[in-house]
């Protein structure tokens, strides 16, 4: 049964009945007004019997007819008053039986005020729509539909009674408590004005009760309305109702409008505090005030506080901290504690100096109190919310929470039998506790909170409730190894990726993927977990446009740490379709946070991976990254576009290109001001570092852009370490093998900061990029190299090569000074004097990292290069013993490589030093070095170690080719070797076989020569030719039999072709001397390299810019060759021989043995009748008259006259040339002069009698007369020589005819000697 059926079927009380039958419509009025009365009184008297007049409620609504007196009208509503005030149900019987209308009419003006001085109908009326819509809300609607509003509104103007004013008031608040909809009718018609004017302080205080009240009703949530009470004045004056002289309903009820008007809106509190409402409120709080009024206060003060930071240092001020405090005791009402810890914790949410006075006032323990399990939930949930807050960002506050035992009370709180909300704070206060404190997230743990936070994530648990727990688990695991795993364990990663679904309220998934970033936070075991649970799809799935910015924010940052230097990760992300709606939320539409870190997430892919660089590209993600470069785009933003642009072009040459054309280059050179923070420059510095990188062309651009000024500047000492390291990183790869660049940087002054960075105080990683920068600075520029050492680097960096000192700092400072001493003398004693030595030797220790013994041993083979000095001090220093230990095959192969290079150097041209090395026991392992297995840059060096040892060293030359070094060398002139590497094997070969017979016959036995020869070729490199020259070379020098295996492998014709004029001068002269050796005393081979076309390439190299030595192998080869036969005088004459041999002889620089070997190849051509018939003409002859000077020297005068005295004896016409050109007056004076050799004159005067026909000396003038039989010659004026200076001295008389036979005599006996020794080899090989 129904509660309406069984009001229904009560039994009536019959004094009640009696009083319904005169009431009924067919009653007298005089019994009517009885009756009425009557109900009326024994309903206010009798409320338990309110059930019996629901029968009479249909006659009593209608006596409120316009036609009934106002006296029954007035005591059938009071009547109606008290039915709806004692029941609802009666409440709603009253409104269906059509009260509402009835009552509201008599709301009208024109009702009288009062009736037989009883209250008024108005105020009845009043009264009964009061009681009628006290927490009905279908009836507020139904009154305000009968158009109560405008009525009650009017009733509140000065001129109504206080009564009717009170009954107004009260109806209005009532009308509109929880009500929107008729809050905003209510304001409309225009009830706002009046109330406040009811508050002033000449009306009755019930009256501003009422209109308290009713302003207090509505504003409650109703942020419209909230405006117009608080422009209308209501304010002022409802604080003035505050004051200790008000009564406490007013000013409990001005208190309660305050609280509303103050609801989360920070301009009512602003005016609320102006008009200072604070003391009053906080004077409310006191022992003596009445718990409800205390009640009210408190919440009036809590909302006043709430999100304002003014409002919390003044209610403070004000003294509200002990009573708030002391209203959280034991003896205080449950519901008082809990408010008092609601506006606790809006004071000190995010107020830190707030939190502190807080826990002064002794807050912590009475909170922590209120958490235990006999606390109503309702204070639990707020104590636990006032200590979160409390800690929230407060490492001093989170220690004496914990102290306080709060943590077991709050684990507690997390049973699934506590209410949500209770589990919901508890939880939030375990987050905040545990936030950035790596104590308590240990000890949280320890209470054990993980098992119920976990179960706490389940999808039954509401929204809030999961939130807070998955908050609670981000924060416990937040930079905490320990936690991580734990968290792992307790089984938090399934739920926790569930959590990340669409259907999960935003503030979830948020959380959820916040705890997933610190789970995985340089964590690689839970990256792999976490991923393995599927969080990636849902995670890119946030990504969406649809997501809440705040979610795509976390989820973003999920996806960065998720795949941090986790390539399996990478992979994963990309797979899940992440890159496309990441680089969406690059877009100037998005919220700063979310560009951040779409921009680390993009830089965490493509962050050593080639292929996601790729992709990410492809999916154009390089001009929104620019875009975001922009000035007007957050810091924060700013430096992850930068660092996703740097880490696009790390090693991707396409990259870098895309990305400067993109147009990054002038924002990112903008963002290296001084006036951009810290992170953001040093992010710009590292993306121009990576786009420079290894690329000439950008480089360039980079400098162009104007970066170098700024960079320099970001070196200097109030530049963050950070900031200064890649400021120097970006400079390194800006010169990196670029000397103009060098030059530019080095002018912008970056050396002293550079030098200043290398101090102790710097830290390790910043000396480091200084330190390389001093490397690429100084690599192969001699300007830089003395302004590093002038800014005083020299002591620094060899300060960093201690043992104290970070591995890659001293491996960039050995570096810094390999290259300082790299070719340079001085630079070698300026290091040796700054005592490097003994700390670079103590770095080839085992125990030092592989890439410092590199470029320790680096340095000192740089040290010792070319200086004899220095080779004997990294000796003494005792570098062999380690250098030598180094060649082990255990040790990393770079270095191996510069070990061998500092051995080379040692040993390089110092006999001592190359003993050392052998007796250092560093030919074996060095002779290992040469193995197939090697890399090249290991057997090269290898290979130069061993030349050095040997070189013009006959002792070790044995020892070496003892320990095999013949085979591995041979087989490294392979065609498959790198160029560099045949070089030194080849050289090594060279050296090893040098004056060394028996190292000769190992070397061809070992095969060498087809390699040897096949690296003449005109594809092989000019040094390696060079050296398989000079192999060959050594190789048949004296040495007949070789002579032949090298010619018959082939030698001669690629040496021949290496004479070319395109040949560079060091190949050519090898290959010169190389000819020379197979050729020297050997007929055939001479034939054999003649019939190659070997004569005319020789014969081109005879000039005088040729080198001297070469020179010389040339005509003593020419000799030989001459010497052999007419055809191959021949064949000299052809290519023209005898301009650049004329031309030795005049060279003032040729040696006298060249000039008298010149002079024996042209007297060899033109002795020979078929080859001096080719002369016709003087003319390439005469530049010789020009040494018949009596100051030349002896051998040119000899080599002279014997080839003159030749050429004037082919033909008369060339005597006349030789005549017109002037030879005779110098013969005559050369022969004349004293000083001249006997020698000399000798020739002298067979020349002059070979041109007798032409001479006009008296001696020869009288000759032809005799001969002739004339006593004068036809034409001839005089019997003296006819030009100046014959008559300057006597020529002696000389027996012409004499020295003519003598001379042909002479010639005849060499004829003949030649023929019989030609016989005789003839014979010899005939018997043979």
């Amino acid at each position: 049964m129904s509660a309406k059926e069984d009001l229904h079927n009560q039994p009536v009380d019959p004094e009640i009945l009696r009083n319904i039958l005169r009431i009924s419509p067919t009653s007298e009025l005089t019994d009517k007004c009885i009756g009425a009365r009557e109900l009326k009184a024994l309903a206010a008297k009798d409320s338990n019997k309110v059930a019996s007049y629901v029968s009479a409620i249909p006659n009593l609504v209608a006596l409120l007819s316009p036609e009934m007196p106002y006296g029954i009208q007035e005591d059938v509503a009071e009547a109606l008053s008290s039915l709806a005030f004692h029941s609802c149900d009666t409440a709603d019987r009253v409104a269906a039986e059509g009260a509402i209308p009835p009552l509201v009419a008599l709301l009208s003006a024109s009702t009288p005020l009062t009736v037989l001085g009883t209250a008024g109908v108005q105020a009845m009326a009043a009264y009964a729509l009061t009681c009628l819509v006290a927490k009905n809300t279908d009836n507020q609607g139904k009154v305000v539909s009968a158009g109560a509003l405008p009525p009650l509104v009017a009733l509140l103007s000065a001129n109504t009674p206080a009564g009717v004013q009170d009954q107004a008031a009260s109806a209005l608040a009532h009308l509109v408590a929880n009500n929107t909809d008729n809050q905003g009718e209510m304001a409309s018609a225009g009830a706002i004005p009046p109330l406040v004017s009811l508050l002033s302080a000449d009306t009755p205080a019930g009256v501003q009760e009422k209109a308290a009240s009713a302003l207090s009703n509505p504003v409650a949530n109703n942020k419209g309305n909230q405006g117009k009470v608080a422009s209308a004045g209501a304010i002022p004056p409802l604080v003035a109702l505050l004051s200790a002289n008000t009564p406490a309903g007013v000013q409990e009820r001005a208190a309660v409008a305050l609280y509303h008007l103050a609801t989360n809106n920070t301009d009512n509190q602003v005016k609320i505090a102006s008009a200072g409402a604070i003391p009053p409120l906080v004077a409310l709080l006191s022992t003596n005030t009445p718990t409800g009024m205390q009640g009210v206060a408190v919440s009036a003060l809590r909302n006043l506080v709430a999100n304002n930071k003014g409002n919390q240092g003044k209610v403070v001020s004000a003294g509200a901290l002990p009573p708030l405090v002391a209203l959280l005791s034991a003896n205080t009402p449950a519901g008082m504690q809990g408010v008092a810890a609601h506006a606790l914790l809006h004071l000190v949410a995010k107020n830190t100096e707030n939190q502190g006075k807080v826990v002064s006032a002794g807050a912590i323990p009475p909170l922590v109190a209120l958490l235990s399990s006999n606390t109503p939930a309702g204070v639990q949930e707020q104590a636990a919310s006032a200590l979160a807050h409390l800690a929230a960002n407060n490492i001093g506050n989170q220690g004496k929470v914990v102290s306080a035992g709060a943590l077991p009370p709050l684990v507690a709180l997390l049973s699934p039998n506590t209410p949500a909300g209770v589990r919901e704070q508890a939880a939030c206060a375990l987050a905040y506790l545990a936030a950035n404190n790596i104590g308590n997230q240990g000890k949280v743990v320890s209470a054990g909170a993980l098992p119920p936070l976990v179960a706490l994530l389940s999808p039954n648990t509401p929204a809030g409730v999961r939130e807070q727990a998955a908050c609670a688990l981000a924060h416990l695991a937040a930079n905490n190894i320990g936690n991580q795993g734990k968290v792992v364990s307790a089984g938090a990663v399934p739920p926790l990726v569930a959590l990340l679904s669409a259907n999960t309220p935003a503030g979830v998934q948020l959380h959820a993927a916040s705890a997933l970033v610190h789970l995985v936070d340089k964590n690689m075991d839970n990256q792999g977990k976490v991923a393995s649970a599927g969080a990636i799809p849902p995670l890119v799935a946030l990504l969406s446009a649809n997501t809440p910015a705040r979610v795509q924010l976390h989820a973003a940052s999920a996806l960065v740490h998720l795949a941090a230097n986790n390539i399996g990760n990478l992979g994963k992300v990309v797979s899940a379709g992440a890159l496309p709606p990441l680089v969406a939320l690059l877009s100037a539409n998005t919220q700063a946070g979310v560009q951040e870190q779409a921009a680390s997430a993009l830089r965490n892919l493509v962050d050593k991976n080639t292929g996601n660089q790729g992709k990410v590209v492809s999916a154009s993600a390089i001009p929104p990254l620019v875009a975001l470069l922009s000035p007007n785009t957050p810091a924060g933003v700013r430096e992850q576009a930068a660092c996703a642009l740097a880490y696009l072009a790390a090693n991707n040459i396409g990259d870098q290109g895309k990305v400067v054309s993109a147009g990054a280059l002038p924002p990112l050179v903008a963002l290296l001001s001084p006036n951009t923070p810290a992170g953001v420059r040093e992010q710009a510095a590292c993306a121009l570092a990576h786009l420079a990188a290894n690329n000439i062309g950008n480089q360039g651009k980079v400098v162009s852009a104007g970066a170098i000024p700024p960079l320099v500047a970001l070196l200097s000492a109030n530049t963050p370490a950070g900031v200064q390291l890649h400021a120097a990183s970006a400079l390194v790869h800006v010169v990196d093998k670029n000397m103009d660049n060098q030059g530019k940087v080095a002018s912008a002054g970056p050396i002293p900061p550079l030098v200043a960075l290398l101090s102790a105080n710097t830290p390790a990683r910043v000396q480091l990029h200084a330190a390389s920068a001093l490397v690429h600075l100084a690599a192969n520029n001699i300007g830089n190299l003395g302004k590093v050492v002038s800014a005083g680097a020299l002591p620094p960096l060899v300060a960093l090569l201690s043992a104290n000192t970070q591995a890659g700092v001293q491996e960039q400072a050995a570096s810094a000074l390999r290259n300082l001493v790299d070719k340079n003398t001085g630079n070698q004693g300026k290091v040796v004097s700054a005592s490097a030595i003994p700390p670079l030797v103590a770095l080839l220790s085992p125990n030092t990292p592989a890439g410092v013994r590199e470029q320790a041993a680096c340095a000192l083979a740089y040290l010792a290069a070319n200086n004899i000095g220095n080779q004997g001090k990294v000796v003494s220093a005792g570098a062999l013993p380690p250098l030598v230990a180094l060649l082990s095959p255990n040790t990393p192969a770079g270095v191996r490589e510069q070990a061998a290079c500092a051995l080379a150097h040692l040993a390089a041209n110092n006999i001592g030093n190359q003993g050392k090395v052998v007796s250092a026991g560093a030919i074996p392992p060095l002779v290992a070095l040469l193995s197939a297995n090697t890399p090249a840059g290991v057997q090269l060096h290898a290979a130069s170690a061993l030349v050095h040892v040997v070189d013009k060293n006959m002792d070790n030359q044995g020892k070496v080719a003892s320990a095999g070094p013949i085979p591995p060398l041979v087989a490294l002139l392979s065609a498959n070797t790198p160029a560099r590497v045949q070089l030194h094997a080849a050289s090594a070969l060279v050296h090893l076989a040098a004056n060394n017979i028996g190292n000769l016959g190992k070397v061809v036995s070992a095969g060498a020569l087809p390699p040897l020869v096949a690296l003449l070729s005109a594809n092989t490199q000019a040094g390696v030719q060079e050296q398989a020259a000079s192999a060959l070379r050594n190789l048949v020098d004296k040495n007949t039999g070789n002579q032949g295996k090298v010619v018959s492998a082939g030698a001669i014709p690629p040496l021949v072709a290496l004479l070319s004029a395109n040949t560079p001068a060091g190949v050519q002269a090898m290959a010169v001397a190389a000819l020379i050796n197979i050729v020297a005393n050997n007929r055939d081979n001479q034939a054999k390299m003649v019939s190659a076309g070997g004569i005319p390439p020789l014969v081109a190299l005879l000039s005088a810019e040729s080198e001297p030595n070469m020179v010389g192998q040339i005509v003593e080869s020419l000799m030989q060759i001459a010497d052999c036969n007419t055809y191959n005088r021949k064949l000299v004459a052809a290519a023209n021989a005898i301009s650049p041999l004329v031309g030795l002889m005049t060279n003032a620089q040729t040696t006298a043995p060249v000039v008298l070997s010149v002079s024996s190849i042209v007297t060899t051509l033109l002795s020979d009748p078929r080859v001096r018939v080719k002369f016709t003409s003087a003319t390439s002859f005469l530049p010789l008259l020009a040494l018949l000077q009596v100051n030349s020297p002896e051998h040119a005068l000899v080599g002279t006259s014997s080839v003159l005295n030749l050429l004037a004896s082919i033909s008369p016409s060339i005597r006349r040339e030789l005549a017109a050109a002037g030879i005779i007056l110098p013969i005559l004076a050369v022969r004349a002069a004293s000083s001249t050799p006997p020698l000399v004159r000798d020739k002298l005067d067979l020349l002059h009698v070979s041109l007798r026909d032409v001479c006009s000396c008296q001696h020869c003038v009288s000759k032809r007369k005799r001969m002739s039989g004339q006593t004068s010659i036809e034409g001839s004026s005089t019997s003296a020589l006819e030009h100046p200076g014959a008559t300057s001295y006597v020529a002696e008389p000389v027996d012409a005819d004499k020295l003519m036979q003598e001379l042909l005599e002479e010639e005849e006996k060499e004829k003949a000697m030649k023929e019989t020794k030609a016989e005789s080899k003839k014979g010899k090989k005939e018997r043979q």
